[in-house]
């Protein structure tokens, strides 16, 4: 959705962040890599999500950092909706 230069049809700000929609299908998984010296917040919209140290409903919000790579699983029944930060 953000991004600093514009790509792939984002919304270029003059910021080094990254915003992106994560959505989910039931029972789809999706591995978000993390660069080192960066961390990811998650604001969890609609649905649930499972992280391997967490379950998070919506209006939650999670923070990881130290991670090569973070897995995302929606184990609901219905869609899942949630706000993804790439930050520095």
């Amino acid at each position: 959705m953000v991004s600093p230069d514009g790509r792939d049809g984002s919304l270029q700000i003059k910021q080094d962040a990254f915003l992106y929609q994560l959505i989910l299908a039931p029972g789809q998984t999706m591995t978000q890599p993390i660069e080192k010296a960066r961390r990811l917040y998650l604001h969890q919209i609609t649905g649930s999500l499972t992280l391997p140290e967490a379950i998070v409903q919506p209006g939650d919000g999670v923070k990881v950092q130290d991670q090569n790579d973070v897995p995302f699983t929606n184990h609901s029944k219905q869609k899942t909706v949630a706000l993804l930060f790439d930050l520095p």
